[in-house]
């Protein structure tokens, strides 16, 4: 009974605690789902309406340009047309003739117009070529049904009275056909002088271009306009679709060729056109800010579709992890992956509290308890590392050679008191321990030489040896007694039992980020066996006497330096041995953090 009641009140306690979090979570989740769509929906708003309006003026404009390049075309082609015709044969050497005799005015007149009409063909807009002479003939590339008289024209004399010799006049009605058509046409018009006297006014040339052709030509999408229009050199509009809302005065004063209005509305403007034409487009603002509106009710609508389906899918979730007891539950499992930085932050005044901020202390405890583990690996390695520097005591060593060093001066034997005193420094270098495991490559040289020196007393004149380094590659810094047990084996085992004199060369390269010190001899050389016991084992019966050697050094350099380094044996017996020590290269500043 007492258990059915204590389940009840358990199962009661669950259920108050995830009605708590539930409405906290909730209220939390559709919080931040508001103020990411307030921030979301601006942005995005901003965004669009910036990118519409760009997108639209610049794609008005690439159309516009379009236009304006093929009208360009068109002008470009006419003055073509002109220039070769009033150079041609038929314009200076036919027509001034004046042929006698109606059959032979007649044949003249025929191949004149065969002649005008062959340029016709080179472009679609061409629709009639006439010659006006001075005398006031008339010809034209296709059949009239009555003689043309220009000065009777309108259009002709509005152009003549402007004083140009060369331009585009207004739209008007060409010249009736033999079929008594009519054409809607602006015509090109090309005063033309004798090539033989260039003050010799000839007479006018004439190109009709279809008007029409024009018209469709720039023609232009008018869904987001208001208007658009092609103004000639006097003002007039010469094509005209909808209604520009700037005059053509305001539009030529202001020199730029992107205005708007008050109202918003956006002119282009190009001026690139022959013949003092420019082309006129206006964006309506009122019909692009109901595009821009459309598109954001669409953006708002869409958005509110999806933070409903995002509350929806959060409600559920939250529903099934509203227990705190998650949280820890997935603290723990973060722990259990090895992250000791994770921790729970709950705050509901119950026992879930307590219960977290148990667990927050644990972690806290197993990263402190993990910190000190690693700082004692760290003192045990750096622990055997001074030991096997630390075999012998140098105390007592050092007073015994200071107490030889006293004999020898007293006997006057300066051998013996140089060769203990190299030996007492060598020492010294070798078994100082002020807590790095690293010195420097000028120290260890140094080291190495001083080695070499009491060897020479020991062979005299059995060998020599050379030490090539640059002076900027000794500051590197190197791990302690590496080169001084390989120098040792080379000159025991290598030089030593060799007849004639041997040659020892100690050379130091950098290469990229890698520092190798070479040891090469021309001794006795070594077996395959030999070489493996380099690595693995001290050689001969010494080792049970030096406690530092090759073994030791290739051991100290993985342990302190890393797996990838330590030192490579290349030998051949009776050629000699070469010794290639692989260290990282680590300066003066970089040699604390390796220490560590």
């Amino acid at each position: 009974m007492m258990g059915s009641i204590a389940a009840r009140i358990k199962e009661k306690f669950k259920k108050e605690v995830a009605s708590k979090l539930q409405t906290k979570l909730t209220l939390t989740v559709l919080l931040t789902v508001a103020v990411m769509f307030v921030v979301i929906l601006f942005f995005s708003v901003n965004y669009y309406r910036n990118y519409y309006w760009e997108r639209e003026i610049s794609n008005h404009r690439q159309q516009m340009d379009k236009v304006v390049a093929g009208l360009l075309s068109v002008q470009t082609t006419t003055k073509n047309i002109s220039k070769q015709l009033v150079v041609s044969d038929a314009v200076q050497r036919d027509i001034p003739s004046q042929e006698s005799g109606i059959a032979k005015r007649f044949i003249m007149r025929q191949n004149i117009r065969k002649a005008l009409g062959t340029y016709t063909h080179i472009l679609d807009n061409v629709q009639e070529i006439m010659i006006y002479t001075k005398e006031g003939r008339t010809y034209s590339s296709i059949e009239l049904r009555d003689a043309f008289q220009p000065e009777e024209e309108s259009w002709y004399l509005d152009f003549k009275k402007t004083g140009q010799q060369k331009g585009y006049t207004g739209v008007h009605l060409s010249a009736a056909t033999q079929n008594n058509r009519y054409s809607k046409v602006f015509s090109y018009v090309l005063t033309y002088f004798s090539v033989s006297d260039y003050h010799k006014e000839l007479g006018d040339l004439v190109i009709n271009l279809d008007y029409n052709s024009l018209e469709e030509q720039a023609r232009m999408d008018m869904a987001l306009l208001e208007g658009y229009a092609i103004y000639d050199w006097s003002g007039n509009p010469f094509v005209e679709n909808g209604t520009i809302g700037m005059s053509y005065e305001e539009l030529l004063a202001s020199g730029k060729d992107q205005l708007v209005d008050s109202e918003g509305n956006v002119y282009l403007i190009s001026r690139e056109l022959d013949g003092g034409w420019i082309m006129v487009t206006e964006i309506s603002g009122r019909l692009i800010q109901s595009q821009v509106r459309s598109m954001i009710w669409f953006l708002v609508m869409a958005f509110l579709v999806l933070v409903v389906l995002i509350v929806l899918v959060l409600s559920y979730n939250i529903g099934r992890a509203v227990e705190p007891i998650k949280q820890l539950s997935a603290a723990t499992e973060q722990l259990g992956t090895g992250n000791f930085e994770v921790s729970v932050a709950v705050k509901t005044g119950d026992e879930v509290e307590i219960l977290a901020n148990g667990f927050n202390q644990m972690v806290g405890d197993l990263r402190h308890y993990m910190e000190m583990s690693v700082e004692h690996e760290k003192i045990i390695r750096r622990s055997q590392v001074d030991q096997l520097l630390l075999q012998i005591n140098p105390h007592f060593i050092y007073n015994t050679l200071n107490s030889i060093v006293y004999m020898a001066r007293m006997e006057g034997n300066k051998d013996i008191e140089i060769f203990v005193n190299e030996f007492i420094s060598l020492l010294q270098s070798s078994l100082y321990v002020d807590g790095s495991v690293f010195i420097s490559l000028e120290e260890e040289l140094k080291n190495v030489d001083n080695y070499l020196t009491l060897q020479k007393y020991r062979y005299v004149d059995q060998f020599e040896a050379e030490i090539v380094c640059r002076e900027e590659w000794k500051q590197y810094q190197v791990p302690r007694v590496i080169l001084q047990p390989i120098v040792e084996n080379a000159i025991f085992h290598g030089i030593a039992p060799m007849e004639g004199k041997g040659k020892l060369r100690i050379m130091v390269k950098v290469e990229e980020r890698h520092l190798q010190v070479v040891v090469a001899d021309n001794g006795i050389g070594m077996s395959e066996e030999m070489i493996q016991a380099l690595y693995h084992e001290e050689h001969g019966n010494r080792s049970s006497m030096r406690k530092i050697g090759t073994a030791n050094v290739y051991r100290r350099i993985k342990e302190i330096c890393g797996e990838e380094y330590g030192f490579t044996v290349e030998s051949e017996e009776g050629w000699g041995t070469r010794v290639t020590i692989h260290l990282p290269l680590i300066s003066e500043a970089g040699k604390g953090k390796q220490d560590e």
